[in-house]
């Protein structure tokens, strides 16, 4: 019995693992998602700026669902070192906002 409980524990907590499994739902949610896009640009009545949307966004969306789908680890190394990049500049802009409304209550 231990043995399997075991077992079923070091499945569960492998990170290689549960990763795949989160990007496995980030691709499942994008192509769904695409797929809706395209179908809302297809069925509702619109103008023609907010259908090229619709098509453009879902396009993207459904590409890269497929992307991550086919290519996870990848894609999630990818994704991690963006998302990375993005946080490290949005503390800088932070930063820089927190300073410049400092100085503009110091010069009141």
């Amino acid at each position: 019995m231990s043995t399997r409980l075991a077992h079923v524990r070091s499945r569960l907590l492998r990170p290689g693992t549960s990763l795949l499994v989160i990007a496995i739902f980030l691709a499942i949610g994008w192509i769904f998602e695409g797929i809706a896009a395209l179908a809302q640009s297809v069925m509702a009545d619109r103008s023609v700026g907010a259908r090229i949307f619709f098509i453009i966004s879902g396009t993207i969306s459904l590409v890269a669902g497929l992307v991550v789908a086919l290519f996870p680890r990848d894609s999630l190394e990818l994704l991690t070192r963006f998302g990375g990049i993005l946080l490290v500049i949005i503390g800088i802009a932070e930063v820089i906002a927190a300073v410049m409304a400092r100085r503009l209550t110091a010069t009141r």
